[in-house]
């Protein structure tokens, strides 16, 4: 009896462990370079490299004087240096699928399937929200973007509402 309680313990526990643990695999590598955190962390938080295919990443490093409307120039040794870390560390798991914009010649991670299943149930009136101010500042809902983790117990929406997003 012991046993079989074992076992329907292990097999009701896994799915929602495994679940946790495929939600960290988007979080940034631990050999993150501090070149990346530093220049694409001073303007917006330095997203997962997982979230976008290596093609992708090369697409939007190979031309930042104009990135998404802005300059983000940097030294050819820097951007070499992250573009080879991004590079090393994008998507194998199909995140990326969807990201090449028809809107425009750099991919967006908030185009992919992953991020529009990810946050279906999110109105407009949320993206627009002056706290928010579009899909791609994360860290107006993930407490924890900064750090690489996008679980969703540290979602805080604003205005301080929980809000469960699956």
């Amino acid at each position: 009896m012991q046993r079989i309680a074992l076992l329907l313990a292990v097999c009701l526990l896994a799915p929602a462990a495994h679940a946790d643990k495929h939600k960290q695999k988007i979080a940034i590598p631990i050999d993150v370079s501090p070149a990346y955190v530093k220049e694409c962390g001073d303007c917006h938080v330095a997203f997962p490299p997982q979230l976008l295919s290596a093609n992708d990443w090369q697409s939007v490093m190979s031309n930042l004087e104009k990135h998404y409307g802005d300059n983000a120039a940097i030294a050819d040794k820097t951007r070499q240096e992250i573009t080879d870390f991004l590079v090393r560390n994008a998507d194998s798991r199909g995140y990326s699928a969807g990201a090449n914009s028809t809107r425009g010649p750099l991919p967006k991670l908030t185009e992919t399937n992953w991020f529009r299943r990810e946050h279906r149930k999110i109105t407009n009136t949320l993206w627009t929200d002056p706290q928010v101010r579009s899909a791609s500042n994360c860290g107006a809902c993930h407490s924890q973007a900064e750090q690489g983790s996008y679980r969703e117990r540290e979602l805080r929406m604003p205005g301080g509402a929980r809000h469960e997003h699956k």
